[in-house]
């Protein structure tokens, strides 16, 4: 853990602030026990360029301190840390107590040597941060020739204030260097040995994104593109490169083909506009797309479930609805067929939740709900899922459905229901597709979307790491980037790397 994630920003104090030194000075000669002087000396080793040739011990008030250049403070009180000044603000925090800041530089001094990598998970080792992190990394991809991670700016009421990159061609040896892109939100995706970054408006009602790409993880070209949404603000899923052309995917709840062909120039198409087949509609809780796809020398994204009202207003016929586009501008709505008695397509957050695992693509959950009261006291009736199952096809088209296989379900889940109900998140990973669940000790993987098996690790990921991890796998060098922080940030993370 990262000496900044003990000594952060906090409120001013303004009586500290007054005359030539914040902490000032009596004629009393202080002393600070052996525990202190660890910590010190530790900050020192760790962090000289923020902790080298401090001032003789001080004492203002309670206070038992140390000045360094750049105006930093670093005080002791009843057996506390305080720290104020440079990079760390103007305002003075309570960073708690001696014990916990050495065991934490103690941690970081142990797991900065790539030879020490007690603790991890079996078979990783331990690599050091590159120097002067501020914050951890929110994102890292594995582009075709190197990883790149993002870290943001702690100045977010500085318009102009810029990411920093991390870069590294083996996951191993890490370099930071401050970008060209106006940090915000991160969405880090790679496409085609390109990284992008995608930024929205905050603004509900906004129509226009920025697609930054790049070549090096350091030198940002931005595009601008606008798109058709609702009432939802959008939030980027990131870029895919299919056929020549690449995509942006965001989750509004409205069906946005946005590509290009050079990762610069990006059209946008509402697909929400296009005729459906005859007599079928969508419900309005209805209007999200998926990621796009080229299956069979076509692009296709999927927009969920579309029903036919006229046949009837109480048991309406279904199909799924799938867009498809031969040249990736021009597209047209068809539906596809669903099991008898399915109504509904499962959503991960506001997206149409379908993959592709190899060379197959599955939609995990199709349902058949109805509406109807559990018991007969109950005033009102509730959605209930009578039973579910996982389509997959090869060519996105013509779907075969199944009851999936070697999964533990919830026990609190009606009928048989797919991957959605149980797994916190559904990644593609390699040829296969693994399902994971934070809170439970099993993950499983398929190649084939209906069959599970249950493991640990998969080669790839493990129940142990953290919810603040990141990830990234290198094909070609058959190597697993893990980036990790333990509390909130600004930290220090463990990066570390697994080889298969």
């Amino acid at each position: 853990m990262k000496l900044g994630s003990f000594f952060r920003k906090s409120s001013v104090v303004a009586a500290l602030l007054a005359g030539t030194t914040v902490f000032g000075q009596t004629a009393t000669t202080p002393t600070i026990s052996a525990q202190a002087e660890t910590m010190f000396s530790l900050a020192n080793e760790l962090y000289p360029t923020l902790f080298k040739n401090g001032s003789a011990l001080q004492i203002y008030q309670d206070y038992t301190y140390k000045a360094f250049s750049g105006g930093i403070y670093v005080g002791i009180k009843n057996g506390k840390v305080f720290l104020m000044g440079g990079p760390f603000g103007t305002g003075i925090t309570d960073k708690g107590y001696i014990s916990e800041v050495v065991v934490a530089l103690q941690d970081f001094k142990y797991k900065s040597n790539p030879a020490n990598s007690a603790g991890l998970p079996a078979g990783f080792v331990a690599r050091t941060p590159p120097a002067g992190i501020i914050n951890a990394a929110d994102a890292v991809v594995w582009t075709g020739s190197k990883f790149v991670a993002l870290e943001q700016s702690t100045d977010y009421h500085n318009a102009s204030a810029k990411f920093f990159a991390w870069t590294s061609a083996d996951g191993i040896a890490w370099s930071r260097a401050t970008t060209n892109m106006i940090s915000t939100y991160v969405d880090l995706s790679t496409a085609n040995g390109k990284a992008f970054q995608i930024s929205t408006s905050s603004v509900i009602g906004s129509t226009a994104i920025t697609i930054n790409s790049s070549d090096d993880g350091i030198n940002w070209t931005p595009s601008t593109v606008t798109y058709t949404m609702g009432s939802y603000s959008a939030s980027p899923l990131g870029v895919k490169y299919l056929n020549g052309r690449y995509f942006a995917s965001m989750d509004v709840n409205t069906c946005n083909a946005i590509s290009s062909t050079d990762a610069t120039n990006w059209t946008s198409t509402n697909l929400a506009t296009l005729a459906l087949p005859t007599n079928y509609t969508k419900d309005t809780n209805q209007n999200f797309c998926s990621e796009p796809f080229y299956v069979g020398g076509k692009f296709l994204i999927y927009g969920g479930v579309i029903k036919d009202y006229k046949t009837s207003s109480t048991n309406p016929p279904a199909k799924g609805l799938v867009y498809s586009s031969t040249d990736g501008t021009t597209w047209v709505a068809n539906g596809f067929a669903l099991p008898t008695g399915a109504n509904a397509i499962e959503q991960g957050g506001r997206v149409s939740n379908v993959i592709s695992v190899g060379n197959k693509i599955v939609i995990p959950t199709v349902m058949a709900q109805t509406s109807r009261r559990i018991k007969p006291t109950d005033p009102y009736p509730t959605l209930v899922t009578d039973s579910a199952q996982t389509g997959t096809s090869t060519d996105g088209l013509v779907f075969t459905y199944a009851s999936t296989s070697g999964i533990s379900y919830a026990a609190t889940t009606v009928g048989t229901p797919g991957l959605t109900q149980y797994f916190t998140g559904l990644e593609v990973e390699g040829s296969g597709l693994l399902g994971y669940n934070f809170s439970n000790a099993t993950n499983y993987w398929t190649l084939d979307g209906v069959n599970y098996t249950a493991t640990q690790d998969m080669g790839l990921r493990s129940a142990t790491f953290a919810y603040t991890s990141r990830f990234a796998y290198s094909p070609s060098l058959k190597r697993l980037v893990v980036i990790q922080w333990v509390s909130a940030k600004p930290a220090t993370p463990t990066i570390m790397t697994k080889d298969f």
